[in-house]
């Protein structure tokens, strides 16, 4: 059987502004974040990017994942969510949903290899931004 490395698909995109005038409200959001008590943004104005966009993202993702090789066959989505700081870093990361322990542990594996991303701005200013990813272990 033939492995399909993975597919990986954002929640959240980049949301367009569809305003004529820079005297528009914002359209941010955010939330207090539940373990580091702090406020994370959810939407901003500019969301934050991997270097590259989304096929970069999905090459790194790709390039970098081990089908983990444990006898188990566990197919499903793994979401990780991480925080991107102000200044690109990724931080604050958990597994938000898993599918087996040791696929869990090379999604997050991964996702701990990304690096910085272009910041989430609300208003000009760069924000910290909550943002998930979802990666899909798969046979074929």
């Amino acid at each position: 059987m033939r492995v399909s490395v993975l597919m990986v698909l954002f929640l959240l995109t980049t949301l367009n502004s569809f305003s004529q005038s820079e005297d528009v409200l914002s359209k941010c959001a955010s939330k207090i974040d539940s373990v580091t008590k702090r406020e994370v943004y959810i939407i901003t104005d500019t969301m934050p990017e991997f270097p590259g966009g989304v096929d970069s993202l999905m090459k790194f993702i790709s390039y970098n994942i081990r089908w983990p090789n444990t006898g188990e066959e566990c197919m499903g989505k793994v979401y990780i969510s991480f925080i991107v700081e102000t200044d690109g870093t990724l931080s604050d990361f958990k597994i938000l949903r898993g599918i087996c322990e040791n696929y869990d542990n090379e999604a997050m594996r991964v996702v701990k290899m990304l690096p910085p991303f272009s910041p989430g701005k609300c208003k000009g200013m760069a924000v910290p931004v909550n943002y998930i990813i979802p990666i899909r272990f798969q046979l074929q």
